[in-house]
């Protein structure tokens, strides 16, 4: 299901069971399971912090064109130091992987994962539908979007896009002070554009989620930062009117409909 991304989850809260081990993390909790693989809460024991691993699918693991793309926009990525997006710390090529993680998780050496900052809390898209109505006052919104726009702007001062922007995609803290992390920052769409190379899969080989995507992606045009500020302000409409722009469009499934609308 490519509408989905690594970081679909309800939440993201660490339980003390191991799970497994592969080299130097502890796997304690699966946190979800997405479009392209399933996300994994883990104790690095040697720096003794949490992290959120995500396994890469297999098909694109395996392809060394598709790896040095993704590499390539690893590296990218990897110059994003904001407080409201989650940190991609590392890519992880497995080498050492116990009997119960390799039969249970379905985890084997030579795989790859992505190391990312842990982010607790539950998903804007599950937190928005905790509220009644799913509308929120201005002010609420505000509050809300303020920081994703602030981060966005950062991003592309850097010439970095997410190309993925949506609630599933953002999380809020269970702190008391609903403070957002972004997910996935660019990580999600080039696996995505990956996964719909490989497949020849022409109604999905745009880079975002349908709901959320401007013009420019449906037409499958080069995107710049407007891309990722349409996505925002279509969340900005929803938290304010409790659905997304242009829904009934999408809800067709009538790709001509859509673009047009």
């Amino acid at each position: 299901d490519l509408d989905k991304s690594l970081s679909d989850m309800q939440t993201m809260r660490i339980e003390e069971t191991v799970l497994g081990h592969v080299d130097r993390y502890e796997i304690v909790r699966k946190l979800g399971e997405g479009g392209f693989g399933a996300v994994y809460g883990a104790k690095d024991v040697e720096s003794g912090i949490f992290v959120a691993l995500k396994s890469l699918p297999p098909e694109v693991a395996t392809d060394q064109e598709e790896m040095e793309d993704i590499r390539a926009n690893f590296q990218l990525i990897s110059k994003l130091h904001h407080p409201v997006i989650a940190s991609v710390l590392y890519l992880h090529r497995v080498e050492n992987v116990d009997s119960s993680t390799s039969k249970g998780l379905g985890i084997k050496k030579d795989d790859y994962l992505v190391v990312m900052e842990y982010a607790a809390g539950s998903t804007l898209f599950s937190y928005i539908r905790s509220k009644i109505g799913n509308k929120f006052n201005l002010d609420e919104a505000l509050k809300i979007c303020k920081p994703l726009a602030e981060a966005l702007d950062y991003a592309h001062s850097l010439k970095i896009l997410h190309r993925d922007i949506k609630p599933k995609n953002i999380m809020v803290s269970d702190d008391g002070q609903n403070s957002i992390k972004i997910l996935d920052f660019g990580l999600a769409a080039e696996i995505k554009s990956s996964m719909s190379r490989k497949s020849s899969d022409a109604v999905s080989s745009t880079s975002g989620t349908p709901l959320y995507m401007a013009p420019e992606q449906w037409a499958g045009r080069r995107q710049d930062g407007a891309a990722d500020q349409y996505a925002l302000a279509a969340i900005l409409y929803e938290l304010l009117v409790g659905e997304v722009p242009f829904k009934s469009a999408c809800d067709s499934g009538n790709l001509e409909l859509i673009r047009n609308v």
